[in-house]
Order: structure tokens, then C-alpha cells, then sequence
């Protein structure tokens, strides 16, 4: 019989979307799954090590990209090689949305994460300290995405991302980075630096050639001086990336990225002190239950 461990955040996400325990724990009954239940709490470390074995065969996480994170996090770092599944319940959901993972209704993001396999998913070691699974940054996006509070997230999802935005992209300017890729320095400017490990809009890939198995990150230094610019970004980038304007474009496996004046970094959708962003791609250092093919 197969054993499951369910790591549930009770928080995450708008509560008039999120999955059902009593749903998720009567399905698992019904397919005769011998499951454990461990919910989270408002930590930023959860007691894991109390929890997570290798007893279990499969790890669903029931929670937010931040939810997500943790859990990747503690098999990392204690080289666990369980595979994990996901039900995204979270604000934005945007490593079930890049890996395909289905995510409404949510008993069918329980049936994908019960019937298919796991692949492998490079990881983003950060500082030598934090693990990031989609994207890393330092400028602007550590500031908006601070501003979209947890309240707001309760009431509004998604959209307290876009409000935060709002109130702070014509205000913000340019900053100067330094940053290095693979040994080569180079000294630019923008509103913000962000390195993807992998990240779709409304489904579709930021290029077609990024992969979260080949053991490379890439860099985006972005200058948007408009909203104009801004658009222009969202529509073209995926599709004529030579094209589209005020976004420099690197790629590699070791990256160094310094601003003047920073003091904060923002990993996968989450605010921590950093002064730098200093990444190490970790190539297939998770297994993940997904379907979704990428360029090798």
C-alpha cells in the first residue's frame, strides 16, 4: 500500500478556493491510501524533520509557491529523493502553472498528483543558504511583491499583486547592477534583475528554449520606463525576444547579481534580508510529479 504524506496549509491562497480537507482525506480513503495529515503553521520554518521520512513514497503539498518552496527546501537539503506533488492553492501558483500541473478543480490536481510520475527539477541554490525553484530576484519585484500583504492575498489572490504594482511601478526607477554570469561581469542598469529556473504566463513559456532540467538559469535585467514598455515585455517576450524592447537577456549556471543600497532578495515569491543574490543551478535536485515536456 502506498504511503502519502500531506503537508496542508490552511492559510494559503483565498479561502473560498482552497481544497477541502475533509475532500482531499475522503478521496485518499476511497483509493485505499494509507496517508499521514501534517498542516502547517505560521512559521517561516516548519518543524519538518518531525514529519518528512523515507517511510513515505509520495509527499503531496497542499499550499502556495511558498509552501511549495519549504518542503523542497528540507528534501534538498537532507537529500531525500521522495517524489513531490503538488495542489496549488497559493495567490499566484505560478511552479504548478509552469510545470502544467493542473490546479482547479483541486480534486483533480489530487488525481494528476496520485496517477503520474515524477521528473526531475534543477534547483536555484541561493546564497549558499535558501533554495529557489522559479525565479530569484533583486530591485522592483522585492518591493511589489512586499506590498501585496497577506491580507490583501486572503481578499483579492492574484489581483493583490497587480494592485501592489500599481501603487509603485511609475515611482520606481532604474538601478544600477553589477552582476556576473559564469565569470563574465558586466555593469547595466533597470528596474529589477531576476534569474527564472522555469516561469509561464497564462501558460506559455517566458522563451521556448528554457528548460528546468538542463542545469541553466536565466537572467533578465528589465527596464520598462512605461506601461507601454511593460506590455510590450509580456506580449513579445515569449515569442520575438530579439524584438522586444528595454530587457537584456543572459544565461548560465553561476550567478552573481550586487545593486548599490540593497538589503532585500526575493525568492519564488517570498522577501528575505540579501545585501547580494548569488545563484548555483543544483541540476535535477528534485523530483517533482509532472507531465509537461521542455527543450533539452
Amino acid at each position: 500500500m502506498k504511503k502519502v504524506l500531506v503537508i496542508y496549509n490552511p492559510v494559503s491562497g483565498a479561502k473560498k478556493f482552497r481544497a477541502s480537507p475533509h475532500d482531499i482525506q475522503q478521496h485518499l480513503l476511497k483509493k485505499n491510501i494509507d496517508y499521514t495529515w501534517f498542516e502547517t503553521i505560521p512559521a517561516r520554518h516548519q518543524p519538518f524533520k518531525n514529519i518528512i521520512s523515507e517511510k513515505f513514497d509520495l509527499i503531496i503539498a497542499v499550499g502556495g509557491d511558498g509552501t511549495i518552496r519549504e518542503v523542497a527546501h528540507y528534501l534538498i537539503q537532507n537529500k531525500l529523493s521522495i517524489p513531490l506533488a503538488i495542489i496549488a492553492q497559493g495567490s499566484a501558483n505560478l511552479l504548478a502553472t509552469s510545470l502544467g500541473i493542473p490546479i482547479f478543480p483541486p480534486m483533480r490536481a489530487l488525481n494528476f498528483a496520485l496517477t503520474k510520475s515524477a521528473q526531475p527539477l534543477d534547483v536555484m541554490h541561493v546564497n549558499n543558504k535558501h533554495f529557489a525553484l522559479i525565479a530569484a530576484g533583486q530591485g522592483y519585484d522585492a518591493l511589489f511583491i512586499k506590498g501585496a500583504t497577506r491580507r490583501l492575498k486572503r481578499q483579492f489572490g492574484f489581483f493583490a499583486y497587480i494592485y501592489s504594482f500599481l501603487r509603485t511601478f511609475f515611482t520606481y526607477r532604474n538601478r544600477k547592477f553589477k552582476i556576473s554570469v559564469d565569470g563574465k561581469h558586466i555593469k547595466t542598469a533597470g528596474k529589477l534583475a531576476i534569474v527564472f529556473n522555469l516561469i509561464s504566463i497564462s501558460g506559455i513559456p517566458i522563451h521556448d528554449k528554457i528548460s528546468p532540467q538542463d542545469g541553466i538559469v536565466d537572467l533578465a535585467v528589465l527596464s520598462p520606463r512605461s506601461l507601454l514598455d511593460l506590455l510590450k515585455i509580456i506580449i513579445l517576450f515569449p515569442f520575438r525576444r530579439h524584438l522586444t524592447p528595454k530587457v537584456q537577456l543572459f544565461h548560465g549556471k553561476h550567478i552573481v547579481i550586487q545593486k548599490l543600497g540593497a538589503t532585500e532578495i526575493q525568492l519564488d515569491g517570498e522577501i528575505y534580508p540579501g545585501k547580494q543574490l548569488e545563484i548555483h543551478v543544483i541540476q535535477k535536485a528534485l523530483q517533482i510529479i509532472y507531465e509537461k515536456k521542455f527543450a533539452q
